[in-house]
């Protein structure tokens, strides 16, 4: 077993969710950051 970061954990869960938008819809880093629980400084 491997143990990562908490920013690598986070990289990934927002990695995954904006992968899973339309193409060409966007999203502010408020509602990426309230959505996914990641502290709004680590999406700046």
């Amino acid at each position: 077993m491997f143990r990562i970061s908490r920013k690598v954990d986070y990289a990934i869960h927002l990695m995954a969710s904006l992968s899973e938008q339309p193409k060409g819809k966007l999203k502010s880093t408020a509602s990426l950051s309230k959505e996914l629980e990641i502290p709004l400084p680590f999406l700046h």
